[in-house]
């Protein structure tokens, strides 16, 4: 039965033009923009540099693994469509913040903000050692970085070590707040082992123990690395990585769901450290670094917790204009116009309008240019009431928007937020930035950031010309009336033709 909410979103009933009042509703992530020098720096000397690597080597091996098995690639591509998204995004925060110079406007503006606390007595009783404080945070957060990161890749690199240290860190947190139950880690880890296989899982492990073993002296992680591979010793050579990880897989029972289930019921950590699974007794050998690695998070947030609020009340009080605030997981409402932009003072502007014909024109019938075939017999059909007069498709006909572009400041998180006009009603849905303006989300500018949004009019032509979907265009109270293209012999692919210009997204 279909879900029938009390209250629900109406489509707009009058177009969409360039110039619009609209507004998104959702739940952004978190940005960066009250941030401090250091910050800014370590972001460009090392967070940034150090997931992009990670990125790109897990990258090109799930691209190995997918060509020397096909059916691993179908395992690993919403790892690799997720993995993409974030090596593309960070290129672009990390190309943002050298491009725009902010750890030097960052610096210049900590230095004013000392300065002008300094200078009067009441003003130094409110904020103290605030500068100082936060840069002692960093500098004691710097100290355990690389074994803290290596730490929380694992679970992530491996199902089956994964699997291990959720039921250990879950058995050994139960009954405190906000601490997942038996009953959901055990959905959780099932839910994971769905894309498991067992080559897939060694190859993860080996990378990121190989990426730990490179670490220099104080970062490396020496005891997680005796701890999963036991008599291999520093220099910790690739062979012997590999040697002693195959032996791990070889000998575990956590991929059999039958032993799965059984040491799922585990009820104490006692039970569990008689385990002969070589998964669960890595897990238990690690339950003191992970219990260590909370502990400084946990005192890392607390005191972060007394410090930052000065910080930002003092950037607040000597700033002579208000400051753009950082998304921090709630509820935002973010509103401008749909509008355009140039990357560069110098270039071709952006039109605020995508459409159907133009995204034809790029399809080459290679991924990532791949239209199905459904799509492209019905762009040769009725396009009825989607239409939008003023954007002329082929032959100067009226096509449908695609995707629009608006000056609202969205971030990771806002995908899938829906986007209203000035009456409220949906006109699309936001999913994505543009590549030039990524790092708004630790210097936001006006005059290139620009969120983008498809547009509902092409939601609704699909719905209603290509995926059968009139029940749900009623349920939107629109009325349908395109009958279905059937796709006959393949779409001919259209000369590569260059489309008009047009956002250059992120993802």
């Amino acid at each position: 039965m279909p879900f029938k909410p009390p209250h629900r979103l109406k489509v707009a009933s009058t177009p969409l033009q360039p110039g619009d009042f609209v507004m998104v509703a959702g739940y952004p992530g978190r940005t960066n923009r009250l941030s401090t020098s250091g910050e800014v720096r370590d972001a460009i000397e090392y967070r940034y540099p150090r997931d992009i690597e990670r990125y790109g080597q897990t990258l090109a091996l799930l691209e190995q693994v997918g060509k020397q098995r096909p059916e691993l690639a179908i395992k690993a591509a919403s790892r690799m469509r997720r993995l993409a998204n974030y090596h593309t995004n960070f290129k672009g925060m990390l190309e943002g913040l050298e491009k725009g110079g902010l750890a030097d406007q960052k610096a210049k503006q900590e230095a004013e903000l000392r300065a002008w606390i300094e200078a009067d007595a009441g003003r130094k009783a409110k904020y103290g050692t605030v500068l100082d404080d936060l840069a002692a945070l960093d500098e004691q957060a710097k100290q355990s970085r690389g074994h803290d990161a290596v730490l929380k890749e694992l679970p992530e690199s491996s199902v089956l070590l994964g699997a291990a240290l959720a039921l250990v860190q879950g058995l050994d947190q139960q009954g405190k707040p906000g601490v997942p139950g038996p009953a959901e880690i055990s959905r959780t880890i099932e839910a994971h082992f769905r894309s498991y296989d067992p080559d897939l899982d060694r190859a993860m492990l080996e990378l990121v123990l190989a990426r730990a073993a490179r670490l220099p002296d104080g970062q490396r992680p020496d005891d997680v690395l005796m701890a999963i591979l036991g008599d291999v010793k520093p220099p910790y050579e690739q062979a012997a990585i590999s040697a002693a990880v195959a032996k791990l897989v070889k000998k575990t029972k956590l991929g059999d769901p039958k032993a799965r289930a059984k040491l799922l019921a585990t009820k104490s950590i006692a039970a569990l450290e008689k385990s002969r699974d070589p998964f669960v007794k890595i897990a238990v050998a690690l339950r003191g670094a992970y219990q260590d690695l909370h502990a400084r998070e946990e005192a890392r947030v607390g005191a972060l917790a007394v410090v930052r609020p000065k910080f930002v009340a003092a950037l607040r009080e000597h700033a002579k204009s208000p400051i753009a605030p950082d998304a921090n997981g709630t509820l935002r409402i973010t509103y401008g116009t749909v509008k355009g932009y140039k990357p560069t003072l110098d270039a071709k502007a952006y039109d605020p309008f995508t459409t159907l014909a133009q995204m034809i024109q790029k399809h080459t019938g290679t991924e990532p240019f791949a239209l199905p075939p459904s799509i492209l017999a019905a762009a040769q059909g009725d396009k009825g009431q989607y239409v939008a007069k003023e954007l002329p498709g082929p032959a100067g006909t009226a096509d449908v928007p695609l995707d629009f572009l608006a000056d609202l400041d969205i971030t990771g998180g806002n995908s899938g937020s829906a986007t209203l006009n000035a009456k409220g009603e949906l006109v699309g849905l936001a999913f994505d930035g543009n590549y030039e303006a990524i790092a708004s989300n630790w210097l936001f500018l006006p005059g290139i950031t620009r969120s983008i949004h498809v547009d509902v009019r092409f939601v609704m032509w699909v719905l209603d010309a290509v995926d059968d979907g009139d029940h749900l265009l009623k349920e939107m109270g629109v009325e349908p009336h395109i009958g279905r293209a059937e796709p006959a012999d393949p779409a001919p692919v259209p000369d590569a033709a260059p489309a008009q210009p047009g956002a250059a997204a992120s993802g």
